[in-house]
């Protein structure tokens, strides 16, 4: 069953200029979520990005409690959301789709 939550940011892992790993600690992460999922997540710093960004599963934590994601920068969203800091607040509705 999908979850609407406010999770918040733990880490940002930047690989290379367009490629990073989000890691976003939940109150609460559901049991059936796996690597496959995705999550649609809402971008609040920007009034030019209306749509959440889906985004897969890349990692889940389930004893610190963190989802991570794989992301490309492709355009505004995905880059929006790798200039947020650590512990802001990140709204998602997850887990969304079939896992592998």
């Amino acid at each position: 069953m999908k979850k609407i939550q406010d999770c918040t940011v733990h880490n940002i892992k930047n690989l290379n200029k367009d490629t990073y790993i989000l890691e976003l600690k939940c109150p609460e992460i559901p049991e059936t979520i796996a690597a496959g999922n995705f999550a649609e997540v809402r971008v609040d710093h920007s009034a030019d990005v209306f749509l959440r960004r889906p985004l897969s599963v890349y990692d889940v934590d389930y004893k610190n409690h963190l989802v991570s994601f794989f992301i490309k920068i492709i355009g505004k969203g995905t880059a929006l959301l790798q200039e947020l800091k650590k512990d802001e607040i990140v709204n998602i509705i997850y887990p969304l789709g079939n896992s592998y």
